[in-house]
């Protein structure tokens, strides 16, 4: 009995005699954990910077693709604007002579919606990319106003676009070039059919009238550019702009294309005047007082 006893004393004096955890020490292993943990995260959520320069340019194409997408898209929708503007022009020309044609294969109606469908559909492409003015007049005048011209990007822009100019009158004269040939007899005739690709003034236009003329046609362009994307008013969407863009140039086009060939935008003139020049006009299809609008549009 004794002994049992004995037992029972010794069992709870080793149970009492247990260490228990200090809270002191729990308390500070819970923070030491706490301060590793919150270290791993910050660690995590702000890496360092090559890693971030890594996983933006995996490659070095892709740190020059983000440099040039936004002129790329620009020189394109140029490009288109040219392809189709021009292409009517030279259809338009040749057609009337019967060597290359038994009749007429255009018409000033048609030379409007060409031209109308070139600047709605070059918006359209580069318009997610660049914000599509494909015309060095509205990036000086939009850019402060419209909000994505910004004035560091509009001389790559206007660069962008007289070269998507300059290709596009390349394109549209090598598929046209044995029609022309055809109709000048190898002549490069200034204006004649250099007036396909560049805008001549008429013979009788003082360069007062041209400059007038020039002013008003991209005057109401600009306009109904500042009117669709105003943001201060309830005007239409912005995605509507391209389809504005066709109504406004079908009119100007038709309602003032006779006098100066309606140029609008110095890089539509300019460009193919120098894809001219290169293919054997010459220094004739440079800007002259009589026939030329080039240094009114420029």
């Amino acid at each position: 009995m004794s002994s049992l006893l004995s037992l029972h004393v010794d069992h709870e004096i080793s149970i009492h005699e247990v260490p228990v955890p200090s809270l002191k020490a729990s308390h500070t292993s819970i923070v030491q954990n706490e301060v590793a943990t919150g270290a791993s995260e910050d660690s995590r959520e702000l890496p360092s910077e090559s890693d971030v320069c890594r996983a933006r340019y995996p490659n070095r194409w892709a740190r020059i693709r983000e440099f040039i997408r936004e002129p790329a898209a620009e020189a394109f929708g140029t490009f288109i604007l040219v392809l189709f503007g021009i292409g009517v022009n030279c259809q338009n020309g040749v057609s009337t002579n019967p060597a290359t044609a038994v009749s007429a294969q255009a018409d000033p109606g048609s030379i409007a919606l060409a031209w109308g469908a070139g600047l709605s559909l070059g918006a359209w492409v580069s318009g997610g990319v660049s914000g599509g003015h494909i015309n060095p007049a509205v990036g000086h005048t939009c850019h402060g106003h419209v909000p994505w011209v910004s004035m560091e990007k509009v001389p790559g822009y206007i660069l962008a676009q007289y070269f998507g100019a300059w290709v596009g009158a390349i394109v549209v004269y090598a598929n046209y070039f044995h029609a022309i040939n055809l109709v000048d007899n190898h002549q490069y005739t200034v204006p004649g059919t250099a007036s396909f690709f560049g805008a001549y003034a008429l013979d009788y236009l003082p360069p007062a009238n041209a400059f007038f003329d020039e002013f008003l046609g991209t005057f109401i362009l600009v306009f109904v550019i500042f009117a669709v994307t105003d943001k201060f008013k309830d005007s239409p969407s912005s995605a509507l702009l391209p389809l504005a863009l066709l109504i406004t140039f079908i009119g100007i086009t038709a309602a003032f294309g006779m006098q100066t060939g309606f140029a609008l935008n110095p890089a539509r003139d300019f460009g193919p005047r120098v894809m001219t020049a290169m293919v054997g006009y010459g220094r004739a299809g440079e800007p002259k007082r009589q026939g030329s609008t080039a240094l009114v549009s420029l």
